[in-house]
């Protein structure tokens, strides 16, 4: 029982880190002042990792079954009812969040972010994601110089219905 659950959760943990840690290589990198501040203090990473979930999740949608009748905002639901939940919109409400298209990794933090879900669904992986992000993080922050993206190629466009992630980043960098 205990390697299933490992597996499951490795499976999981590597698909969404990925798509996570290319939307924080994105939002970084298309905000190079953001960029040079993590660069200078790494304790900014957390809060860059949470912006860049928040930002542009890596599970923009997901299908919930409605378990009994119940209201929800004032809308009835019917027991067996599918919703589709679009958390990629839920973390850019502007009632919630400021500015919510901007990437800032210094924003107010007073709202949480809807990216791993939140409740009994909430994502099960979401420490392992944090870690594998901040590792990444730091091995690019340790072993590159002035990375930046590379102008003479397309930037990063974060694409995908339900899993978002960009195609491509293209940088530059010098070795460190």
């Amino acid at each position: 029982m205990l390697i299933s659950f490992l597996r499951q959760l490795m499976n999981a943990g590597g698909d969404t880190t990925f798509r996570g840690t290319s939307v924080l290589l994105t939002g970084l990198l298309s905000h190079p002042e953001q960029w040079e501040a993590v660069a200078a203090d790494r304790s900014l990473i957390p809060q860059a990792i949470d912006e860049a979930l928040r930002w542009e999740g890596p599970v923009a949608a997901t299908d919930r079954y409605v378990a009994h009748d119940t209201v929800l905002d004032g809308v009835p639901l019917q027991k067996g009812t599918i919703l589709n939940v679009v958390l990629g919109s839920a973390n850019r409400d502007p009632a919630k969040f400021t500015d919510p298209d901007k990437f800032d990794i210094f924003r107010d933090r007073k709202v949480r972010h809807l990216a791993f879900a939140n409740g009994p669904h909430v994502c099960i992986g979401q420490h392992l994601a944090r870690v594998e992000m901040t590792r990444a993080l730091n091995a690019l922050l340790d072993r590159t110089r002035n990375m930046r993206l590379d102008p003479d190629r397309p930037a990063p466009d974060i694409r995908g219905h339900s899993l978002r992630v960009p195609d491509h980043i293209y940088v530059k960098f010098d070795k460190a």
